[in-house]
């Protein structure tokens, strides 16, 4: 009997080994690793999610209802959370958003560093067994996560997925998995505090190269590095001056940095490779400019005035470090990025636009991208045949008028089956930075030159819903994809 009793405690206490995780409780809700924030709604609500085929689909959550927040995406003037499942919703008054603190994310961060090496790939499954319970995940070879340490032989991951609900008076729900792996399918190399505190600020001393993988030591792929939408240059070596946020941890003796705020994308670098930034000089913004942040620090980031942290033109900025390509500053308390050709330790004038700004009657404009859906990401070629409208053969384009007084133009976009525009913008002669556009827009900055395919424009003006508008060509760029390649 003894025997027996002994044998049922031996298995609780190891079902309650293999299935209990330490937790986390911050602000009445559990948190877990990659998760940066919470939120809940005032009223029911819609979240999105797209699938495969480009198509969305959509679920209700409800008031009050406690969601983990996984990442957060500023686009077009708009934020968006990111939910489990690849379900995501829009910040308005409706929704309620906390940002975890850093303090609070690092007691959910776990202690090792696992990439699977068994060549033929692995599998989580739901016990600790390669043959008993579920799959949870195949991984392929070269997978790697973090995690903690090796328990009875595997290793615990949590997975997270949305769970639909199609009854009228229930709640979709987050569903965490736990899968475990076979310890012998990985290798490991243990986490450990960095000389720097996370989420601190790092400048590169020297060109260098950062790891992919801090136990091979494969490096990172190449980096993409531009000013503007279409200056793109790739770089495999980092040029010195340039600035990394580091998690504060040390990985295998390498320094953990990442591409964001949240670590969503990690790489390593030696030590012997960073500093902590110097003391700043201040420079002044030749045009209006958005502050990107360090999830696209060294790419460009979109259209200015877009990513929530816009500068006018001529404000003074703190700048720490520059690679020559893009510059890391701060402004009213905020980091970021700007391009390093953007500052001067001078003022710029500040232009203002009188003359024509509708297209000549003659002139062809070919555009990329005008349609904005991949299957018909093919040149367009618009024509007049009025001089008020400039339109394909399918009926997309841009209608135009101007007298002395004012300058107004209306975006017209058709698909089968679908036809729409965006409503007349009307803007006030004379053209300058800050001009309203009707009651709900404005003129964010006016470029001196602006280059896209199609040639070098003077006096481009941009407007807050993404028009970039030169003088005597009308809409030259929109948005970042869609822009002019050839005018004549």
């Amino acid at each position: 009997m003894k025997r027996v009793l002994l044998a049922l405690i031996a298995i609780f206490v190891f079902s309650v080994q293999e299935d209990a995780e330490a937790k986390v409780i911050w602000d009445g809700g559990e948190i877990v690793e990659g998760q940066n924030g919470k939120m809940t709604f005032k009223k029911d609500v819609k979240v999105y999610k797209q699938l495969p085929n480009g198509q969305y689909e959509s679920l209700v959550v409800k008031r009050n209802t406690y969601f983990r927040v996984y990442k957060i995406e500023y686009s077009y003037n708009k934020t968006y959370y990111w939910m489990s499942s690849g379900y995501r919703v829009q910040a308005t008054d409706l929704v309620i958003f906390k940002e975890i603190p850093n303090e609070v994310r690092e007691q959910v961060m776990t202690d090792y560093y696992y990439y699977v090496s068994n060549p033929n790939g692995a599998e989580f499954r739901t016990r600790r067994s390669d043959t008993l319970g579920t799959v949870v995940k195949k991984v392929d070879t070269g997978y790697s996560f973090f995690g903690p340490a090796v328990n009875n032989g595997y290793i615990t991951q949590s997975f997270f997925e949305m769970i639909q609900c199609y009854e009228e008076e229930c709640q979709p729900q987050e569903k965490i998995t736990n899968g475990f792996i076979n310890a012998k399918n990985v290798k490991q190399a243990e986490k450990t505090a960095a000389p720097y505190k996370a989420g601190s600020y790092l400048v590169l001393t020297q060109d260098a190269r950062m790891y992919a993988n801090p136990i091979t030591k494969e490096y990172q792929k190449d980096y993409s590095f531009s000013s503007t939408y279409f200056d793109k240059q790739t770089v495999s070596i980092l040029p010195k001056g340039t600035v990394v946020q580091t998690s504060g941890k040390l990985v295998g003796g390498l320094l953990q940095v990442g591409d964001s705020p949240y670590y969503y994308q990690s790489a390593y670098i030696d030590l012997k490779n960073v500093a902590p930034l110097p003391k700043p000089t201040t420079q002044y913004l030749q045009y209006g400019q958005d502050l990107s942040d360090a999830n696209t620090g060294w790419d460009y980031v979109s259209i200015a005035g877009l990513g929530g942290s816009y500068v006018p033109r001529n404000e003074a900025v703190q700048v720490y470090a520059t690679n020559g390509i893009k510059s890391f500053v701060s402004y009213k308390g905020k980091y970021g990025f700007v391009p390093s050709k953007a500052l001067s330790s001078k003022k710029a004038n500040v232009p203002s636009i009188t003359g024509t700004i509708a297209p000549k009657s003659d002139l062809t404009v070919t555009y990329h991208n005008l349609h904005f859906t991949p299957s018909m990401d093919q040149p367009t070629v618009l024509t007049s045949n009025d001089g008020k409208s400039w339109l394909a053969a399918d009926g997309n384009g841009f209608f135009y008028e101007e007298t002395d007084n004012y300058f107004r133009f209306k975006h017209h976009i058709t698909h089968p089956g679908y036809t729409s525009d965006y409503g007349w913008y009307t803007i006030q002669k004379p053209i300058k930075e800050g001009s309203k556009i009707d009651s709900y827009g404005k003129v964010l900055t006016i470029f001196d030159t602006y280059k896209t395919p199609a040639g070098t424009f003077k006096n481009v003006f941009l407007t807050d819903m993404g028009y970039y508008i030169a003088p005597g060509y009308g809409v030259i760029q929109f948005w970042d994809s869609a822009y002019a390649t050839e005018i004549k």
